[in-house]
């Protein structure tokens, strides 16, 4: 009953690395899919921290756009 939440990888890392980040996409998906109180939110259209050099990490407007929506993922599990 613990609500579980995750996210997608930042999408321009995603799509440079897709061999390796699709499984385990895929089974984050499926986790979030399989139990009950889970929810896999999705990072398009967040950019990363620095287009050229640091494409694995968020940016700081990403972030705080990234916490809305694990925020509306836990109200969409909670109700509350």
């Amino acid at each position: 009953q613990l609500p579980f939440i995750c996210g997608d990888f930042v999408s321009v890392w995603r799509s440079s690395c897709e061999e390796k980040c699709l499984p385990i996409r895929q089974a984050l998906v499926n986790t979030c899919c399989r139990i009950g109180f889970a929810r896999f939110v999705l990072t398009d259209l967040l950019e990363s921290n620095d287009l050229d050099r640091d494409t694995i990490h968020f940016c700081a407007e990403a972030l705080y756009e990234l916490g809305m929506r694990y925020f509306a993922a836990w109200r969409s599990i909670t109700g509350k």
